[in-house]
């Protein structure tokens, strides 16, 4: 089962993927130093947006030095176009910010981003990069005259662009981290150096109800993905479900695995797909939660027209507590499965989208 984001960059950036995948690590590291140090560090105190997905993947090694010197959300813009949500850390209080993107070509993206700020009163005071088209970001800045536009790599023609794009997807492909960051996942890191035969063991036993699928290797000989896909039943008998359920159905859980044996490092992501909720006991699904997830957080609010008074709960949030909540079951499966074969893991990273970046 070939995953399009994981693997097709392969095939449409060839001669990239042939490179010295170390060297443009190396030189995209420091190229992103620097431009956080001259662009985001040594100006005064502000509000600094990153936009998802790749661009919060591509800086997040940079995020914890960003935050040293100013308040820090994310903003994700989805396929409609329409600018879906800020999360952030902070209140933006000072009704100013600087924006932090991986590439600009046509500039739509950016456009709506910047529109859309500004109509909530925030001014954007900057917007910073990796990669951009030259006649774009001269459109831009036009258009956008008290915005500065700061990018390492501007270029003037496509083959350009794509040839700087394609080694974004290899710093993509060499973390753990996944690109979509809205799916909760934990990071483990192994005692003692094992090979890929030894974590296929641990997948396969620890998931023997899935359907399980290896990706082809990334990038190189070190790294690997997985699938683990559940039907809807296995997947609340995991959690040990025994109470009716007829306020919501869960089509799937799918569990996404990366592997780095170089650094015997795993990662473990979960995505559960709740769908088919009964509007008619919507309003009652609240003391259900309570009962099967004790631990709920609610991540938002409805407005529109439902009474404050009525109990609701938003699909959203369910989707993300119920995987939380199998992460949590197939933690302490995979460790006791990896002490009984004495490999031994330990977890370095709990990420909860609605409360990390």
């Amino acid at each position: 089962m070939q995953r399009v984001d994981e693997i097709n960059f392969k095939t449409v950036f060839p001669n990239v993927f042939e490179a010295d995948i170390h060297q443009i690590n190396r030189d995209f590291n420091m190229e992103i130093h620097n431009l956080i140090e001259n662009e985001i560090s040594n100006v005064e105190r502000t509000f600094v947006y990153i936009v998802e997905r790749r661009g919060l993947n591509l800086f997040l090694p940079f995020v914890s030095t960003i935050k040293k010197f100013h308040e820090m959300g994310t903003i994700r813009l989805y396929d409609d176009k329409k600018l879906a949500g800020i999360k952030e850390g902070a209140n933006n209080s000072r009704r100013e910010c600087i924006i932090i993107t991986d590439a600009i070509r046509k500039g739509e993206e950016i456009s709506i981003i910047v529109d859309s700020l500004n109509k909530l009163g925030i001014e954007v005071l900057k917007v910073c990069g990796y990669l951009s088209n030259k006649e774009t970001i001269e459109n831009l800045r036009n258009m956008y005259a008290d915005t500065k536009f700061k990018f390492i790599h501007e270029v003037t023609d496509y083959s350009q662009y794509k040839e700087y794009y394609g080694k974004t997807a290899i710093i993509h492909h060499k973390r753990l981290e996944p690109l979509d960051s809205e799916h909760p996942y934990y990071m483990y890191k192994f005692k003692n150096k094992i090979g890929r035969d030894k974590i296929e063991t641990l997948i396969w036993e620890s998931c023997k109800k899935a359907n399980i699928s290896r990706d082809q290797d990334l990038i190189n000989n070190d790294i690997t993905g997985y699938s683990a896909e559940f039907n809807g039943d296995d997947a609340l008998k995991s959690i040990s479900l025994n109470t009716k359920n007829d306020f919501f159905e869960i089509d799937r859980l799918l569990l996404r695995f990366r592997f780095d044996k170089s650094k015997s490092e795993l990662r473990i992501m979960a995505f559960c797909d709740v769908n088919n909720f009964n509007l008619n006991k919507i309003n009652l699904m609240d003391d259900y939660i309570e009962e099967i997830l004790p631990g709920f957080i609610r991540y938002c609010n409805f407005l529109n027209d439902i009474s404050s008074s009525q109990k609701v709960v938003c699909p959203l949030c369910t989707d993300i507590n119920l995987s939380r909540t199998f992460l949590d079951k197939y933690d302490y499966k995979i460790k006791r499965l990896s002490e009984n074969k004495g490999f031994f893991l330990k977890i370095v990273k709990k990420f909860d989208p609605f409360l990390n970046y």
